[in-house]
């Protein structure tokens, strides 16, 4: 697995005459396969011009070392490293990394050390900011002073003042989102997700639905003076570092139809019991349903009795939830006498042991929501007797509240 982290907690250049030295280390943690960088710099530059392109950087194959990378940060700019699998980059997809490509990212800001200016609170002491959770997101909004760049943070972790350059930090270093500004304004508006969602991404929280975060806002301009909030109600660290808290998950399935492929009974209509079920880290919601008789070749559409959905509610231990429909035809007083035979869509082991097949829940704002997406799930055999085997069409929903 991959961490991809600066070397500095703060995740600040700090300005030296001019440029700022930003240090980062990637650790592939035995990774097998290759890796790439793609990296920009942007200057502050009141005339808003394009920021530059992603532009291909270090590339290399397993096996991998820890490697310690440099860049020089023009004071007031901005350097920003996005790291992908070999192969998998590009400067389009640098500039918005798809969640499930992007394995690390870097944006270092250079400041002075100690050079703050009140960007934030200028105005009537108090921060002109707005924060709005969504279930997989937060938008923060706020005005300043003056034109200025800016970079957003959430985190599970308390934000913190490094004594000697003053610039904020979050203590773990685990930044679940970012998102930063590639030119200065006045007027910011941001949208945080957890775009670190690759396979190859180690140790990262992640934004997770029904959780409390703490927010960071650290802005600057073209000579290194910066300013930052942690509280919607007035100036860091003054005041305490503010939570947020993100709405949470409401997963909802109902089964619209069953499908009979083989009753695993050759001398009449079988009849099967069937047990449908939600689950999300610990959590197990299930119902049960009879279909007797079941013909061969034959479908099934439900029945108000069993037809009401299922539901879960966020906060779950991981994103992960799945679901699952177990089924078993009873056999008991047959002639002559037969095992009952079983199937499951979660494989051999059945939904009991916590298998089945995952819900894709999308990210970000006005992206959320889902209504009665489609799911057709495939039975495998659980017993060695005669086949029973089955298909079920799933409907499933997602809202946050």
């Amino acid at each position: 697995m991959v961490r991809f982290t600066p070397n500095d907690p703060t995740g600040i250049a700090v300005n030296a005459g001019g440029t700022g030295p930003a240090d980062f280390t990637v650790n592939p943690s035995g990774t097998a396969v290759g890796l790439e960088i793609w990296h920009r710099t942007v200057r502050f530059d009141p005339a808003a011009p394009p920021p530059p392109p992603f532009v291909l950087g270090p590339v290399w194959d397993p096996p991998h070392p820890t490697r310690a990378l440099h860049a020089d940060v023009p004071v007031g700019g901005l350097y920003q490293a996005r790291l992908f699998e070999k192969g998998r980059g590009s400067a389009a997809l640098a500039e918005k990394p798809p969640p499930e490509l992007l394995v690390g990212r870097v944006d270092a800001p250079c400041a002075g050390p100690k050079t703050r200016l009140k960007f934030l609170t200028a105005c009537i002491e108090r921060p002109q900011t707005l924060l709005t959770p969504g279930g997989t997101f937060v938008t923060a909004a706020f005005a300043t002073s003056a034109p200025v760049m800016a970079r957003v943070q959430v985190s599970d972790s308390p934000p913190q003042v490094a004594p000697l350059t003053g610039h904020p930090f979050f203590g773990n270093q685990e930044v679940i989102a970012t998102a930063t500004s590639d030119r200065p304004a006045l007027m910011h508006e941001f949208s945080l997700i957890d775009d670190l969602r690759s396979p190859l991404t180690s140790s990262h929280v992640g934004l997770r639905p029904g959780t409390e975060l703490f927010f960071l806002i650290v802005v600057w301009d073209a000579a290194g003076f910066f300013d930052f909030l942690w509280n919607t109600t007035g100036e860091a660290p003054a005041t305490p570092p503010e939570k947020i808290k993100v709405k949470n998950r409401i997963v909802e399935a109902r089964v619209a139809a069953v499908h009979c492929y083989e009753d695993s009974d050759r001398h009449s209509f079988g009849e099967a019991d069937f047990t449908f079920g939600l689950t999300g880290g610990a959590s197990t919601v299930t119902q049960t349903f009879t279909w007797d008789p079941m013909a061969l070749r034959s479908d099934m559409t439900p029945l108000p009795a069993w037809a009401t959905a299922l539901q879960l509610v966020a906060p779950f231990t991981d994103d992960r939830v799945v679901v699952w429909v177990d089924a078993t035809e009873d056999d008991s007083g047959s002639f002559p006498s037969d095992s009952d035979d079983g199937a499951s869509t979660a494989g051999r082991l059945g939904g009991g042991a916590g298998r089945g097949t995952p819900l894709s829940f999308p990210v970000g704002e006005g992206r959320e929501q889902v209504t009665d997406q489609p799911l057709v799930l495939h039975s495998v055999p659980t017993t060695d007797g005669e086949l029973l085997s089955f298909s079920t069409t799933v409907l499933y929903s997602v809202t946050y509240a």
